[in-house]
């Protein structure tokens, strides 16, 4: 039998799969996932943007999730959910404005 061992280095959050993405794997996710992007004289030019519109998703789904635990929150504490909504709400006008 292995001995027991207690770890206490915190655990690895888990990286969405754009997060493990490199640059290049990134820029072509986008090309499949927008192939309209590759239509035009220009279109090579327009990796960035399907890029940017991926990481416009994933900010997304990550809200999203976020709303979830906030929802999931507020069923073990009701007194808590109001301040946390009121702070996901500043969070998103925050990242609106781009302060």
């Amino acid at each position: 039998m292995m001995p027991d061992y207690i770890v206490f280095e915190d655990k690895f959050r888990d990286l969405s799969e754009f997060e493990m993405l490199t640059p290049k794997g990134k820029a072509e996710l986008a090309l499949k996932r927008y192939p309209g992007l590759k239509i035009g004289p220009f279109a090579s030019l327009n990796t960035g943007v399907g890029v940017a519109m991926l990481a416009e998703e994933e900010r997304i789904r990550k809200l999203k999730r976020t709303d979830e635990l906030i929802d999931l929150a507020g069923t073990l504490d009701p007194q808590k959910i109001r301040s946390l909504k009121k702070l996901m709400y500043d969070v998103r006008m925050k990242s609106l404005s781009g302060k």
